[in-house]
């Protein structure tokens, strides 16, 4: 068992105590008051050699009070029943551009959203597409500082299984909200300037050489792998490393920085002068880290690789948890958005799965596989590091993507070592485009090799029967399975392992039993844009459904996912509805599908909302429900 001496890891304590700050700030709804009372208790006792401890946990407890204010300014309470777009002002800076096509931009600006249903909220992230680029002379840059008058939303939630993740899509951008706006309500307050602009072109530069230098298949990847930006991998691509459990390979990971921060090191090794190394060594790190966009699993690993660093230049002991818990809390101070960052949660958990559950496992491993074997032992090692970090991101994958991979723990051992040495390839290739372009064809050919053969392994993989679970009811068995890995691994012998497994599988069985009796659907409440669909269960070999617009009058929207929908049942099937948006969905399907349709009245809206015994009218109805 896994047994932590506080006193020996003060980032730890400083990181615990900083969390009750902001625990109890949060729950006790401190002022600025109390946070200035702490700060003074906490420069009076740094004047007395004998308070010095006192000043040390003060400092941090205002840590976490402060971190809260902050987290209240940028995520304050936001009404529940927003669906539909509603018009607001945004102002900010482009961070990126998504894509920039003849007639419309896709871009994600970081500033303030002022909204009539909101209050004015602070270091938001919005996705913004511009239309009508033709009728304005507009370029943007990242760097750019705007002004717009924006229709925007929070990112839907797929309700259909033809819907598409917006949800997911929005979580792997670190956005938090879907704007778009015609090109004469954008205003350009500042142009691009200084280093922003300077490196925006030196990302273009490099990805100019990479569609050059390799396919049209690995080039999307590469680009993905060196400057962060996965915009241009195909849909179907990162389903496809999502179902595997590799997703996390796509992007510039922990795994990434710390494999660049080992070459920068060892190449560095000429210089005598450990200050001068240290220097020269965190001020590359920080150029790659930033030519990846800033990734927060990058910035997470690049300031651990800097702490290490740093700790061994003060020829001191160095511990990785320690470690960690100063990366986080640094992170979550200068960036307090990060904390509703999926990727910088994900990237957390990972290191922290790794670092407290890697030898428990390994150690269950060497109970029954006992060799000298370099090729075992590293392959056991692989194993052990993919395992104990999915174990705990796992749920998370789950609550975030809806996806819980079964073959995620072998994809990735077979997976990482491809990628990885494809990604080095790629680098030598880039540097040597510079130098001598034959020897770089070379490296890019054998990366175009590596990551073709990654994507087919991948392919396989989720190819194999009960590779994967998708749905929405996936975060409580993840949760389950990853408590039952964490109670074996820390069994002392191969009896006591037995008795485990037999013990947690059999819990697993009943709560999950119990869990889906539970969620036994009947009714099925799906909230539209324009209409409100009901979907009920089939009898007969037959199913209903009932599309109730929200207006009397209004012109249609294709609504691709519910078309999809009822494109793919099988059986037949009744659509009863009651305005424009309903109609048009039967107009387009008719001719298509074999189905019934019919009309409907207020009348039988009314008959129908007493039957299902809902309270609001059902045009209005803007939550899920099912039931």
């Amino acid at each position: 068992m896994v047994k932590l001496n506080l006193i020996l890891f003060p980032g730890i304590r400083l990181l615990l105590i900083a969390t009750l700050g902001a625990f109890l700030g949060y729950l006790l709804k401190f002022d600025y008051n109390i946070l200035t009372a702490f700060l003074i208790l906490s420069l009076i006792c740094l004047f007395f050699a004998k308070f010095r401890v006192i000043f040390y946990y003060t400092t941090a407890f205002c840590l976490g009070i402060w971190f809260i204010f902050q987290l209240n300014q940028i995520n304050p309470k936001i009404p529940e029943k927003i669906y539909q777009e509603f018009p607001a002002l945004v102002q900010g800076e482009i961070v990126k551009i998504i894509k920039i096509s003849n007639n419309q931009a896709k871009i994600i600006v970081d500033g303030t959203i002022d909204a009539q249903p909101l209050p004015i909220l602070h270091n938001q992230k919005i996705l913004l597409t511009i239309y009508g680029l033709k009728s304005k002379n507009l370029t943007f840059q990242p760097g750019m500082h705007i002004f717009a008058d924006v229709n925007t939303r929070a990112p839907r939630k797929p309700q259909l299984p033809t819907d598409f993740p917006e949800n997911n899509y929005a979580a792997s951008l670190d956005v938090k909200w879907i704007a778009s706006s015609p090109v004469r309500n954008i205003a350009i307050i500042s142009p691009a300037q200084g280093y922003k602009l300077i490196l925006h072109n030196l990302v273009q530069n490099i990805q100019n050489r990479i569609n050059v230098l390799f396919s049209k298949n690995s080039a999307p990847i590469i680009t993905a792998l060196i400057t962060g930006d996965k915009t241009k991998i195909p849909y179907v691509t990162k389903q496809l490393f999502s179902l595997s459990g590799t997703a996390h390979i796509l992007a510039v990971s922990g795994l990434h920085v710390g494999i660049i921060a080992t070459i920068i090191f060892f190449l560095l090794g000429f210089i005598k002068n450990n200050w001068l190394k240290f220097f020269v060594f965190s001020l590359m790190l920080c150029v790659f880290i930033l030519l990846s966009g800033l990734q927060p699993s990058a910035l997470r690993a690049g300031l651990m690789a800097v702490l290490f660093v740093y700790s061994k230049t003060l020829q001191r002991h160095t511990n990785a948890l320690n470690i960690v818990a100063i990366a986080i809390l640094i992170i979550l101070i200068v960036y307090p958005e990060m904390f509703f960052s999926a990727g910088f949660q994900m990237s957390v958990s990972a290191i922290i799965g790794i670092v407290l559950l890697m030898k428990p496992i390994e150690n269950i491993f060497k109970l029954f596989i006992k060799s000298n074997n370099f090729l075992i032992n590293f392959i056991i090692t692989s194993f052990t590091i993919t395992l104990s970090a999915s174990i705990i991101v796992t749920p998370l994958v789950a609550y975030y993507f809806k996806v819980f991979s079964i073959v995620s723990p072998i994809a990735n051992l077979i997976v990482i070592p491809l990628m990885t040495l494809g990604m080095c390839f790629s680098i030598i290739a880039l540097i040597f485009s510079y130098i001598y372009i034959p020897v770089a064809g070379i490296y890019a050919l054998s990366a175009d090799f590596l990551i073709n053969l990654s994507q087919s392994i991948n392919k396989w993989a989720v190819e194999l029967p009960s590779a994967y679970l998708t749905g929405e009811s996936l975060v409580f068995p993840a949760i389950l399975i990853s408590l039952a890995i964490i109670y074996l691994a820390f069994s002392s012998n191969i009896k006591q392992i037995i008795f485990r497994l037999i013990l947690s599988s059999m819990t697993i069985i009943i709560l999950l039993s119990v869990f889906n009796n539970q969620s036994n659907e009947t009714l099925k409440i799906y909230p539209r844009e324009q209409y409100v669909a009901l979907i009920l269960p089939a009898f007969n070999n037959s199913k209903s459904i009932i599309l109730i617009d929200r207006k009397p009058a209004q012109k249609p929207h294709y609504d691709i996912g519910m078309m999809n929908y009822l494109k793919n049942i099988k059986s037949s099937f009744t659509i009863y509805y009651s305005g424009n948006a309903g109609l048009s969905i039967v107009d387009k399907l008719k001719y298509s599908q074999n189905f019934k349709f019919y009309e409907i009245d207020n009348n039988f809206q009314k008959l129908l909302q007493d039957l299902l015994k809902i309270k609001e009218p059902l045009p209005k109805i803007i939550t899920e429900n099912n039931g």
